[in-house]
């Protein structure tokens, strides 16, 4: 007799019942995980530790290392939290207050960005808020300062009024 896999197991015609119990059946695997967040940063060391921080936050998260990189995923993939280091490396475009910029002129609805960057100092703030970012984040991280942002995410969104015509 043959030793090879394929003469000591035949084909079985088990798989032919499962049709008949669709509720048995295992779900389809999603071709890519579902991700809450987006994390830009050229630094591997960092984007590691944020992204094991949220994931103990229960945030999954997605992780891009160039701002084209960023821009690329947004427009497939839109998230509620983009974490953006200011400072992208020479293979990115732009930094990461140009890419704050751009994520919230052209995305609808843009999403909470936040700034997780060594530089802190008041202009370095101001400069931030005028980019558009939504939070600032200083590196070393706080891990309490990350909690309050996931909480802020996690917070219902206020609803919009809408304009009622008048009787």
């Amino acid at each position: 007799p043959s030793t090879e896999p394929s003469a000591l197991f035949e084909a079985s015609s088990l798989s032919a019942l499962a049709d008949l119990f669709p509720d048995r059946q295992q779900a389809p695997q999603a071709t890519e995980s579902r991700s809450d967040a987006l994390i830009v940063d050229d630094s591997e060391i960092a984007w590691r530790f944020l992204q094991q921080r949220l994931v103990g936050l229960g945030v999954q998260a997605k992780v891009v290392q160039t701002s084209h990189a960023a821009i690329a995923h947004l427009a497939q993939h839109p998230v509620r939290l983009v974490l953006l280091d200011v400072d992208l490396g020479n293979l990115s475009e732009h930094d990461g207050l140009a890419l704050c910029q751009h994520i919230k002129r052209h995305m609808s609805p843009p999403p909470l960005v936040a700034l997780v960057t060594a530089h802190t100092s008041p202009t370095d703030r101001v400069r931030g808020s005028l980019a558009g970012c939504d939070a600032f984040l200083a590196k070393p991280l706080q891990v309490d300062e990350l909690e309050a942002l996931v909480a802020r995410l996690r917070k219902p969104e206020p609803r919009r009024r809408t304009a009622r015509p008048r009787v």
